[in-house]
C-alpha cells in the first residue's frame, strides 16, 4: 500500500495512475473476451477474480493517489441531471 505516509511526486503519481487505469481497462477487457469466448460459467468466475483485482488496485494503489492529488482523479459519470426522460443529454 502506498499509504498517506509515503509522498509521492505528483509526475510519478501522474504516470503510476495512468499505468494503473490502463492496467485496470486491460483487466476489464479480459472480462469481455471471457464473456464473449469462455463458458458462462467460465466468465462469471473470471469477472468475480478481475472484480476482487480491480478493488485491489483501487483501494491499495490508485486511491492513495488521488487522496494526495485530487486533481489527478478523472471526471466521474455524469449525473443525469441534465437528462431527459429518454436518457438523452439536453
Amino acid at each position: 500500500m502506498l499509504g498517506s505516509e509515503i509522498l509521492m511526486k505528483k509526475e510519478l503519481a501522474q504516470q503510476m495512475a495512468f499505468i494503473l487505469r490502463h492496467c485496470s481497462d486491460l483487466l476489464v477487457h479480459t472480462s469481455w473476451m471471457m464473456k464473449c469466448h469462455g463458458t458462462e460459467e467460465e466468465a462469471l468466475e473470471h469477472q468475480k477474480a478481475v472484480a476482487r483485482v480491480l478493488a485491489e488496485l483501487g483501494v491499495e494503489l490508485l486511491y492513495p493517489i488521488y487522496h494526495e492529488y485530487p486533481d489527478l482523479e478523472p471526471p466521474g459519470p455524469p449525473s443525469g441531471e441534465d437528462e431527459d426522460k429518454d436518457g438523452q443529454s439536453s
